[in-house]
């Protein structure tokens, strides 16, 4: 598909800077990715999630661009 030119690689590597300070307070946690597109986003996004929603950190990536996007 032509809307996600950006890999769960690079994603990864987009969302893990922003996360990079609570990552490093939490070493060794778990993380999931999924692709998926929602009319509150303008492009389609990558998610990513280290822990889960109790105690966890996450990030949304614009599968178009490669930049991070604010909720």
């Amino acid at each position: 598909n032509g809307e996600f030119l950006i890999d769960s690689d690079a994603a990864y590597k987009a969302a893990a800077g922003k996360a990079e300070t609570w990552l490093k307070a939490h070493p060794g946690v778990k993380y999931t990715m999924s692709l998926g597109n929602s009319s509150r986003f303008p492009a389609p996004v990558w998610y990513v999630m280290w822990g889960d929603t109790k105690n966890g950190y996450f990030a949304f990536v614009n599968a178009t661009t490669g930049g991070l996007v604010t909720q």
